[in-house]
């Protein structure tokens, strides 16, 4: 299994919080702050309504947050292993997405991103864009669109 339940130890809170500050397009301008990344990885971690997995050997990190059992919940995701990006992974993950689902008993899933890879991945694992918003996001002084997608429960049955 490429997924495994994230345990999120120091060495791995760091080097997240170095990627989430310094990859393009993972955190906006405005929270690209130690301080805010640290408050915001604590209660990520510790929320028992997000769920998080390891991708691979430490090459990425999936969760699923604000889980609502009954209703919904979004997903994050930040990928920065170059060796997962296979028909595998994309099994896998939509699996995990049906899983989460079913365990939960949720009729959507959503998540939102300004990277165009990412979106157009999101498409591959069954999303759909549902909608998207110019000027939202701000990388290093640039403007991005930001891409609302989701899946709901009646499509991956």
């Amino acid at each position: 299994m490429i997924f495994t339940k994230f345990k999120p130890t120091e060495d791995k809170i760091k080097s997240l919080s170095k990627k989430l500050m310094e990859k393009p397009l993972n955190l906006s301008d405005e929270y690209r702050d130690w301080e805010f990344i640290h408050k915001m990885l604590f209660n990520g971690f510790s929320n028992k309504n997000n769920v998080f997995y390891e991708i691979g050997e430490w090459d990425g990190l999936i969760g699923f947050v604000n889980i609502i059992p009954e209703f919904k919940c979004e997903i994050v995701f930040k990928f920065w292993g170059p060796g997962i990006w296979g028909f595998r992974f994309k099994t896998q993950i939509k699996e995990l997405i049906k899983t989460i689902m079913e365990k939960y008993d949720l009729k959507r899933i959503a998540t939102e991103t300004a990277d165009e890879r990412m979106m157009r991945m999101g498409k591959i694992w069954g999303l759909k864009v549902e909608g998207r918003f110019k000027y939202a996001f701000r990388w290093e002084e640039k403007v991005y669109t930001i891409y609302k997608m989701r899946v709901l429960r009646e499509e991956i049955e």
